[in-house]
């Protein structure tokens, strides 16, 4: 939602890489995301790179793919994931603790 309550306007990703079904990236609000898929016995790894525009969104970002990722995993598995609304403020500090320790 935009500051006037109304739904933002669709927003476009640039593919910048397309290879199916190994590799999908593109640009996206400031930010380059790439994943890829791997063989890996019966099943496949799933990976993905963020860089992200602002170094102070880091930890942000990450708790954010966290739960995503998370969420994603339980729905393949067929289970239901409760999801959550807003940050996970537990998630950010943990991402902040590993940054800083770098």
């Amino acid at each position: 939602m935009n500051p006037t309550g109304r739904p933002d306007p669709a927003r476009t990703a640039p593919i910048t890489e397309f290879a199916p079904p190994h590799v999908l990236a593109f640009h996206w609000d400031g930010e380059d995301l790439r994943w890829t898929l791997e063989e890996d016995g019966d099943g496949c790894v799933l990976r993905l790179s963020n860089t992200v525009a602002d170094p102070a969104w880091t930890a942000d970002t990450a708790a954010g793919w966290d739960v995503c990722l998370r969420t994603l995993a339980a729905v393949l598995d067929g289970r239901a994931e409760r999801t959550q609304a807003g940050p996970d403020e537990a998630l950010i500090a943990h991402y902040r603790q590993t940054l800083a320790a770098d």
